[in-house]
């Protein structure tokens, strides 16, 4: 009979595995042109701001993925074999990007992905509806938005008519009349009418810009043309301050 002896072990990694130490990424990280050689690195979650040269850029553009700093180095220098004359150089760069802020550890982005979602109160939701010269598609969406009901979250419904025709307008009208009772939320039509009110105000309130608005808001800027990039900024204009939910 033969004796066997069988050990293993379950817990810390091996030793050589653990000397690699922490790993790092260059992510969520803007860069932009700025005056010569220079560009801007402007972090999105912390809002840090940092001026490198356009070489050290490009070289962080090859360390989005979570690797040692050791490795991060290699993956530089051959990217980059210019570098490989002074190594240590391009290793205080790189250290010094990390101290700055630029490069995240893995133990970082972990915490930052399992942290509790914010408790504070979100700000009320606006519906927009856009919609051009189809009355009878209007209609079905209202009515099946006041029979399966309205969320909570949402403040009001907004239809931003874009129709060409005078008839569908009109009918537009009608049709928000007619259904506005069983939807718990005000339901506002915003027709060329109050589109018009609305630029007025704009342009008295902001006559330096009344190009700009006419380019954005108003249709007549545009003849035969669609003008769905309209619509949508009448919706972004009248959602300001609120999360906003457009049905097109």
């Amino acid at each position: 009979m033969s004796d066997f002896n069988l050990s293993y072990s379950l817990g810390s990694p091996p030793a050589a595995a653990a000397a690699q130490g922490p790993l790092f990424s260059f992510n969520s990280v803007k860069v932009l042109p700025c005056v010569g050689n220079t560009v801007a690195l402007h972090h999105a979650k912390t809002q840090q701001g940092m001026l490198v040269q356009a070489e050290v850029a490009h070289a962080l553009s090859f360390c989005e993925s979570f690797r040692t700093m050791e490795a991060h180095l290699d993956t530089v220098l051959a990217a980059m074999p210019p570098l490989q004359e002074n190594p240590e150089d391009a290793r205080n760069i790189l250290t010094g990007i990390r101290d700055a802020g630029f490069l995240e550890s893995s133990e970082d982005a972990w915490a930052r992905l399992t942290r509790g979602t914010d408790p504070r109160e979100l700000p009320p939701t606006r519906l927009f509806i856009l919609t051009c010269d189809r009355p009878a598609a209007l209609e079905r969406l209202l009515n099946n938005l006041a029979d399966v009901g309205v969320d909570p979250a949402i403040e009001s419904v907004w239809v931003i008519d874009d129709s060409r025709q005078a008839s569908s307008t009109k009918n537009n009208a009608e049709i928000i009349t007619a259904c506005a009772n069983r939807i718990p939320v005000p339901v506002r039509h915003v027709d060329r009418a109050m589109q018009q009110r609305l630029m007025n105000h704009l342009v008295e309130a902001l006559p330096q810009h009344a190009p700009s608005v006419a380019f954005l808001l108003d249709g007549e800027t545009w003849p035969n043309t669609p003008t769905y990039g309209r619509a949508r900024n009448l919706a972004l204009l009248l959602s300001v301050g609120y999360r906003v939910l457009v049905l097109d």
